[in-house]
């Protein structure tokens, strides 16, 4: 089975958490974590950025019923909503929780006694699969007017890791961010296989696949540093606001016959000679350029 390489990639940030816009929230005590949802605004924001992907594909040429659409999302609640709310404008999606893209575990951030990861990924994972099955009902039922567009949830993907490391280090977020994000690109091509969302014809076959990963402000600068291969001050990024890299040189589609090479794990701390170089100068990689920077024209205008 041939599947189709994957030259768009888009990084996105949440919309407008919750706790920022109403200062009283508090969150579930027994969540064991400050997760709080999007705002009433953030929810806006997430549908507005779902329509701008869409248009922004097209402008491509990219033909939206025949492309998978793969998001990998920070499990924090407000990724998880932006993620829903920009799939209900995207057709063909498929949703991967990947713990690797969560939020810095500074102590600036967080409390110390924070729930485990595992506690996280199950309450978001049985949150997912009661919605997904309310809307597959409405669906069976001939609902008229349900015209959204549903995330396929891939349970059985494997993430990166399944814990947190807190307190975490700047430099050691930098680093959870890149091997998240090779560990991403180099499963994306696994998506093929899996079913179609109810709104794609059966007749239809996948030509093309986008790569989309929802994550938090810190996490933005800290992906597109590794697309560029060099560490760089980080930038402002709003609510919502979408960066797109394409790959430099088209790549050839891949044969699932053929096993995925996973890419060699990055350099320990003692082995990491050159900081401007995030991999060390012996790690072969693909080329990217970033054509579209941190824009949120789509909700400020």
């Amino acid at each position: 089975m041939v599947v189709p390489a994957i030259d768009n990639v888009f990084i996105i940030r949440h919309g407008e958490r919750l706790d920022h816009a109403v200062k009283m929230w508090r969150p579930d005590p027994s969540h064991g974590l400050w997760d709080p949802p999007l705002s009433d605004t953030g929810h806006e924001q997430a549908e507005k950025t779902g329509e701008r992907l869409v248009e922004l594909l097209q402008e491509k040429g990219v033909d939206m019923e025949t492309t998978r659409i793969l998001i990998y999302t920070s499990p924090f609640q407000r990724c998880i909503d932006t993620s829903l709310g920009i799939a209900r404008h995207v057709p063909n999606t498929i949703l991967r929780l990947e713990l690797g893209l969560g939020e810095w575990m500074c102590e600036r951030f967080f409390e110390d006694d924070i729930a485990p990861a595992s506690r996280l990924l199950a309450r978001q994972q049985e949150a997912l699969a009661r919605k997904q099955a309310e809307a597959f009902s409405s669906i069976a039922k001939n609902i008229h007017g349900n015209t959204t567009h549903l995330p396929w949830v891939d349970y059985g993907y494997r993430a990166l890791r399944n814990e947190f490391e807190f307190p975490e280090r700047y430099g050691d977020m930098l680093k959870r961010f890149d091997e998240a994000r090779i560990h991403c690109m180099a499963t994306a091509t696994t998506a093929a296989q899996l079913p179609k969302s109810p709104m794609i014809k059966e007749s239809q076959s996948i030509s093309d696949m986008v790569v989309l990963f929802v994550t938090h402000a810190v996490g933005v600068n800290a992906l597109l540093d590794g697309f560029r291969n060099q560490l760089t001050r980080p930038i402002e990024t709003g609510y919502c606001s979408i960066s797109r890299v394409i790959r430099t040189h088209p790549s050839k589609p891949t044969s699932l016959a053929s096993p995925i090479t996973p890419p060699p794990s990055l350099p320990s701390p003692k082995e990491e000679k050159d900081t401007s170089d995030l991999h060390g100068s012996s790690m072969m990689r693909d080329e990217w350029t970033i054509d579209l920077l941190a824009s949120d024209t789509h909700i400020t205008n």
